[in-house]
């Protein structure tokens, strides 16, 4: 980058990304180390960054009283002593600028320049006093303007500690410095300056503590801590034009510093990382601006996890794009050797392979459940496939075309009778072995050479026997034993067919195997890897808190330093309970890993006896079929590949049209009247055709179900239609329809669907009540219950699958979100209409106070008659609402020193007279006070009961619903079970022992299958309602506190 570029953009008090800027740090992709330097307008950071730099000008410098920089800009430069990194100066707009006018605006500016750097500089000048650590005020407000993770309002609490894991490193440079650096007469380093003036003081009066307050948080947030002090670098008269000037012009003992200043930074500064340790590119720090400055625009507050699982979701994807390239590429050289032979292509594969995992581990990162590198997977299995299937389609081809060349003199030999001669079968028998010698001879036919010679010898076999048949130079024993030789050549042609496939099958098997290996030893390395940055993240932040700990203890601080000691070991549990965590949740993946490898090995496994049986059992005589009992799904005995092919087909109707029914209709008409089949009446088709139609229509009518996915669950005609869209939209992406995928995505939808229509039943059934606002709070409660009530039924009825209760939760926040708006409304048109009602009624009396009629003597008994006539008159109005108490106290209040002041000018009352009537206007407004907390405690008890009894509803759903689906899930077990049996039962009584037996294997493992799953969804479902009843007991606290207030 020749010269800087504006990153950020300031304009009007609103900041947004300038796209260029993004581009440009999209396209980097080496790491990054980010300098951010902040301070007061016109205080020198941007020639700071120009040196950082290595350049005479770029940062705009100014010799005026005006700020130069607006925004943040971006230099990024090749990083001086770090080979392949880059050094991103960012120089932000300068603070407190008077013409701005906006502390708020400069907050986000410094907020942004602490969440994008690895160091922060913060220039100043003059000396490091209360002043100059006092303007360092946004430092306080840190904890409001970022959040480290999402949250809730009850962990926030200790999210400031957990700063300085994530902050950068703090430097301080001090400018124009003039003093010398000694305390009590002893010589002391710029760091100890900036330590001494960071001490803490003791006591505890409220000066002391907002004199510690700020300390406190740049010791708590910025634990390494760097101190530089810059003399003048020329005098005053060239300041103006410092950016034009020689480096020898400048002072020598300015140059010194500055040359210290660079070389720590170059040195110390170390690459941006985020939570988990994890080093940035170029590329992901644009996605971490983008989302940061996208987020303060839309008035949120920046959150460190959210964003990094964002960018990490991003270069995921991006990561499994670039593996997933990097395997094509690796396969493009042995794709145009197509075909080659299974070793060739496997070893390619798996090369290809391990430099796709490569790329992917090198730019992936918190991928904790290995999502991510499964998708990677997947896509290679997927293309790879591909690519076997084409290597396959190119061996068939070639093959095929060989023959044809080859036995196209045979060919026109048959065409032109040389075989139907005597002796004929003898030479054609000759040209038929020449033929598949000369075939053999050819090279790199690839993995179908086998299996496509055995077709053309069946296909050659029925010419054979006719010209042996043919031939009468043979006698009949003779022919014989030729038909015998040609029928064990064929077999042998077979089993060399089997044998080429299980060479093909057993180094597919064993590619499983390898890449299952890598991929699980890639799995525990990315683990390992990401758990060795979170430990070092860890250590580091420990040992800061001991240091800072050590530093209060020796200075006396032994009440703060007893408080970091409780904060280090918070720290350390806190570290622990999230190692256990993770170390369950690897564990936990690593053995659905290897468990889904398992499974493979044994399917594939199972595909291999299957294999070696069928090329090493003898072909056995076929079974008869009855002609009185035809049967399109029965099987036939023995092995051999023609009865394997004749039983596959029936197997899989049996197995996955287990509920089988057949209908068989005679013709309808006479074939003369078939062409006008759609126009002729009922009456005139046949009786039988008639008959048939009518049962089939009754038996699809009475015995066809509802249409039911994954789990039992019935559809709609909407769900229908995205259920369709989701298998149409894949089928002609070119990948396979998933049942579970595709239900996932449709109860997603529906599942949404049903939080919006239960929220607008919500709002639909508070429409009435919210028309009479204000009411009081026993009739809004009663509203807000049935409307919940009925918003909850209708979610129910649409929902499902919603396993984990998120949406039925999702629901529940949104009613308790619109509530609150409501009971505000109520309140806030309560308070209107009480304080409308309260004016009206004084307006007389207002109007004789300004007229003076209680100025005189006895005006004061005058003026307590119309004040209780007011208050009287405002009791008795009907339907005030719920802040009618609290907003007659104000009144009262706001009465009071008028009430007073003409009480002591009524000269017609003694002074024991005034003083007892005091007494009883105090009494009177305690008596108001009461009547106000008892208004408020009343519609507290009612929220208080109306939290408890959704919750009691919101658990009662829940459970409901998780029994609905277990028993939904049941019967669709039972089904497939019934009818697994029945198939085991007919294969029996049919006297296939082996495929019973097969299936009695499988009726267990169905079995098994089922009790996994019922005692996880009993796991998570207990897990679901555990975590629902300790939310209950967490509102019932509050409520408990509530009340106690």
């Amino acid at each position: 980058m020749d010269s800087p570029m504006c990153l950020v953009k300031n304009a009007d008090g609103e900041l947004c990304v300038e796209p260029e800027a993004i581009d440009y740090l999209m396209g980097l992709k080496q790491n990054v180390v980010v300098v951010s330097v902040v301070g007061l307008y016109r205080t020198g950071k941007s020639y700071l960054m120009n040196k950082l730099a290595q350049k005479r000008s770029g940062f705009a410098l100014g010799a005026t009283i005006q700020s130069k920089t607006k925004g943040i800009w971006m230099w990024c430069v090749p990083h001086p002593e770090k080979t392949d990194h880059t050094l991103v100066l960012l120089d932000t707009e300068g603070l407190g600028d008077v013409e701005k006018g906006d502390s708020k605006n400069d907050a986000w500016i410094f907020s942004l320049a602490i969440l994008l750097s690895s160091t922060l500089v913060y220039n100043s000048r003059g000396t490091i006093d209360n002043d100059a650590v006092e303007k360092l005020q946004y430092v306080n407000d840190l904890t409001e303007r970022i959040k480290v993770k999402s949250s809730t309002v009850d962990e926030e609490e200790g999210e400031g500690t957990q700063f300085m894991q994530f902050f950068p490193n703090f430097v301080w440079t001090v400018r124009d410095f003039t003093l010398q650096l000694e305390i009590d007469g002893r010589e002391i380093t710029p760091d100890q300056y900036l330590e001494n003036s960071l001490q803490l003081k003791k006591g505890t009066s409220k000066k002391i503590n907002d004199y510690n307050f700020l300390r406190e948080c740049i010791r708590n947030f910025f634990p390494s801590r760097k101190c530089f002090v810059f003399p003048s670098p020329t005098t005053p008269d060239n300041m103006h034009r410092l950016d034009s000037m020689d480096e020898a012009e400048l002072s020598g003992s300015f140059r010194e510093v500055s040359d210290t200043f660079c070389r720590f930074i170059f040195q110390e500064s170390r690459m941006k990382t985020v939570i988990g340790g994890h080093t940035l590119t170029g590329e992901m720090l644009g996605h971490l601006v983008t989302t940061y400055v996208e987020t303060i625009a839309k008035g949120n507050v920046p959150c460190l996890e959210n964003a990094v699982l964002a960018m990490a979701k991003i270069e995921n994807q991006a990561a499994v794009n670039e593996g997933l390239a990097v395997y094509q590429k690796g396969m493009e050289d042995v794709k145009a050797l197509f075909p080659v032979d299974v070793n060739q292509l496997s070893e390619n594969h798996l090369q290809s392979e391990t430099q796709a995992t490569k790329a992917f581990m090198k730019r992936s990162f918190k991928d904790d459940n290995g999502e991510f590198l499964k998708a990677l997977a997947e896509a290679i299995v997927n293309h790879s496939d591909d690519l076997f299937k084409q290597n396959k389609d190119a061996s068939e081809k070639k093959c095929k075309a060989l023959l044809e060349n080859l036995s196209a003199l045979m060919d026109q030999g048959m065409k032109e009778g040389t075989y139907a001669t005597p002796g004929g079968y003898g030479l054609y028998c000759n040209h038929h072995d020449n033929i598949v010698a000369q075939y053999r001879a050819e090279p790199n036919k690839g993995v179908r050479a086998e299996e496509v010679l055995e077709q053309f010898l069946k296909d050659k076999s029925a010419e054979s026997y006719s010209i042996l048949q043919a031939d009468k130079q043979l006698t009949k024993k003779e022919k014989q034993i030729q038909a015998e030789k040609k029928k064990t050549a064929e077999l042998e042609q077979e089993k060399a067919a089997f044998r080429e496939q299980q060479a093909e099958m057993e180094r597919t098997i064993e590619n499983n195997r390898i890449s299952q290996e890598k991929y699980l030893k890639k799995m525990k390395e990315m683990m390992e890897e990401e758990r060795k940055q979170q430990q070092q993240e860890f250590n580091r932040t420990l040992e800061r808190r001991m240091q800072e700990q050590k530093d209060l203890l020796e200075n006396g601080h032994k009440e703060k330093a007893e408080l970091m000691r409780q904060e280090i070991l918070e720290i350390k549990k806190r570290d622990e309970l999230e190692r256990e965590t993770n170390t369950q949740n690897q564990k936990g993946l690593m053995e659905f890993l290897n468990q889904q490898a398992e499974g493979q090995n044994k399917q594939m496994e199972m595909l291999m006896r299957e294999l070696n049986n069928r090329s090493q059992a003898p072909v056995q005589v076929v079974e008869r079929l009855v002609p009185q009992q035809p049967c399109i799904v029965i099987y036939l005995s023995g092995y051999g590949k023609k009865i394997s092919d004749y039983n596959f087909l029936r197997e899989c109707i049996r197995n996955f049209f287990p509920s089988r029914k057949c209908f068989v209709f005679p013709s309808p008409t006479t074939p003369d009247n078939m062409h006008r089949l759609d126009s002729m009446d009922e009456a005139e088709l046949s009786g039988s055709f008639r008959e048939v139609a009518d049962t089939f229509c009754h038996f699809i009518f009475q015995e066809s179900r509802m249409k039911t996915v994954i789990g039992g669950h019935t559809l709609t005609g909407e769900m229908l239609g995205h259920l369709v869209t989701t298998y149409v939209e894949t089928i002609a992406q070119g990948n396979v329809p998933c049942l579970e995928n595709a239900v996932l995505s449709m109860a997603k939808i529906e599942n949404q669907a049903a939080v919006d229509e239960g929220l607008a039943v919500y709002q639909k059934g508070m429409e009435d009540v919210k028309a009479l606002f204000p009411v009081d709070i026993n009739q809004l409660s009663e509203n807000h219950l049935q409307s919940e009530t009925q918003a909850t039924q209708a979610f129910m009825k649409r929902s499902f699958k919603d396993e984990n209760g998120e949406f039925l939760k999702a629901l529940a926040e949104a009613i308790s979100n619109h509530t609150a708006n409501l009971f505000k409304q109520n309140r806030d048109a309560s308070e209107k209409k009480c304080k409308a009602l309260l004016e009206n009624l004084s307006a007389l009396m207002d109007q004789g106070m300004k007229e003076g009629t209680y100025a005189t003597p006895g005006g004061y008994g005058l003026y307590c008659n119309h004040h209780d006539n007011i208050v009287a008159q405002y009791r008795a109005e009907p339907n005030k609402g719920v802040r009618a108490e609290e907003v007659l106290e104000q009144f009262l209040k706001d009465k009071s020193a008028e009430s007073s002041s003409i009480l002591q000018a009524d000269k017609k009352l003694t002074e024991k007279e005034k003083q007892i009537q005091a007494e009883k206007k105090k009494t009177a407004e305690l008596e108001q006070e009461k009547a106000a907390f008892r208004e408020q405690q009343a519609e507290m008890k009612r929220r208080i009961e109306n939290n408890r009894i959704s919750q009691e509803k919101y658990l009662k759903e829940m459970k409901e619903k998780m029994e609905e689906e277990r028993k939904q899930q049941q019967q669709e077990f039972n089904r497939t079970l019934e009818r697994r049996m029945q198939e085991q039962k007919d294969l029996l009584e049919k006297g296939h022992k082996e495929k019973a037996d097969l299936m009695r294997q499988e009726i267990e493992e169905i079995k098994r299958n089922n009790q996994l799953e019922r005692d996880a969804s009993t796991q998570n479902q207990k897990a679901l309602l555990d975590e629902c009843n300790t939310l209950k007991c967490s509102k019932a606290k509050q409520d408990d506190s509530c009340t106690l207030l």
